[in-house]
């Protein structure tokens, strides 16, 4: 069995110091895949190129990494911000550890990106029919998929001038509903279990 001395371990960032470089290029690599989305999605649709959204994500995704990663290594290269080891990293990189570290950074943006894209519209589109009492009219439905696509039909989501309370009001009202749509379902299942009723 491997033992480690905790007294040895050092802290990725000592207590107090903030490193201004990561974080404003973090922040400029949201920014960036931003305006590339806005500016640039759809460029790329499915028939011109045969990029999915996903993959188009990637790409930008990938941009803006290797953008934000060249902001990075300036920021370490020319100023004194952030730890200094790291600015020393930066400063001592061979050729091959150069291209590793652009290269783990780019690619792991465009993999985040790809799946932020691909989640991100399930996601938005099962919150609404949550909030829009489509799910709680649709328990126990025998084709709840229809059922769904029919309650969303008759009855849009989207109501633009609802205040921010009317839209906390509302996700309370649809989630104590729900939960009580839930137990009464699972209440009669028991009894058609057990033969009570």
């Amino acid at each position: 069995m491997n033992t480690v001395d905790l007294s040895t371990l050092k802290p990725v960032v000592p207590s107090g110091e903030v490193d201004l470089p990561e974080l404003v290029t973090d922040v400029i690599k949201w920014l960036e895949y931003d305006v590339l989305k806005t500016n640039f999605g759809g460029l790329f649709g499915e028939t011109a190129y045969g990029m999915s959204g996903s993959m188009e994500s990637a790409l930008f995704g990938f941009l803006a990494a290797l953008s934000s990663q060249l902001y990075l290594d300036a920021l370490y290269l020319n100023t004194n911000l952030g730890p200094t080891e790291k600015s020393l990293e930066a400063r001592k990189r061979s050729g091959i550890e150069l291209i590793a570290v652009y290269a783990t950074s780019c690619l792991s943006t465009a993999s985040l990106f790809a799946v932020y894209e691909g989640v991100k519209e399930p996601v938005k589109l099962g919150i609404l029919r949550l909030l829009s009492g489509g799910v709680e009219a649709c328990v126990g439905s025998t084709d709840f998929n229809l059922c769904i696509l029919t309650y969303e039909f008759d009855n849009p989501v989207f109501e633009e001038s609802a205040s921010m309370q009317a839209e906390i009001r509302a996700l309370v009202v649809a989630l104590v509903s729900l939960a009580a749509q839930l137990e009464a379902e699972v209440v009669r299942m028991v009894d058609h279990m057990f033969g009570w009723m």
